[in-house]
């Protein structure tokens, strides 16, 4: 019985651990590509899907834990930083499957504004500065039919 609860204590303390560095791939995961650490796509995709990952890991340690008589509040506060850890992904992904796969939202689908400023900086880009068309255009009205362009009278300068 001795044995089994410190088998249950290095477990809350291991599931503490792995929750810890999962909840901080996850806080890590926008900033550091920011910083230049990963691209954008790396921090969206590798680092919040390790960091699940981690979180199921904290989860599944945390309730071995408690079910072993480990320290139980050490395994209840892992348990809770696995769930902090995995919930963010988890609805990233949700929205990320509820709308098209476009990356650009346009107000004016039939004469869309073309990016100037900011063509110099995107000449390695994974994705166009172009609009993608009609094709895109009837993708995004589907999914985001509120998005219509606005006339105001003010002059462009105010």
């Amino acid at each position: 019985m001795a044995q089994t609860r410190r088998f249950g204590a290095a477990l809350a303390v291991l599931a503490l651990i792995v929750g810890v560095a999962a909840l901080a791939a996850v806080l890590l995961a926008g900033p550091g590509s920011r910083m230049g650490w990963w691209s954008f796509r790396t921090g969206l995709t590798v680092v919040l899907a390790w960091a699940a990952y981690g979180g199921i890991a904290a989860l599944v340690l945390a309730l071995i834990a408690l079910l072993t008589g480990g320290r139980r509040g050490i395994a209840a506060f892992a348990l809770l930083l696995g769930l902090g850890a995995l919930l963010p992904p988890l609805l990233f992904r949700r929205t990320a499957q509820s709308v098209p796969p476009i990356h650009d939202i346009s107000t004016d689908t039939d004469n869309p504004p073309a990016f100037v400023a900011v063509v110099d900086r995107r000449q390695d880009a994974s994705n166009p500065v172009e609009y993608g068309g009609p094709e895109i255009a009837a993708q995004q009205h589907k999914a985001y039919p509120d998005v219509q362009p606005v006339t105001l009278a003010d002059p462009p300068a105010r």
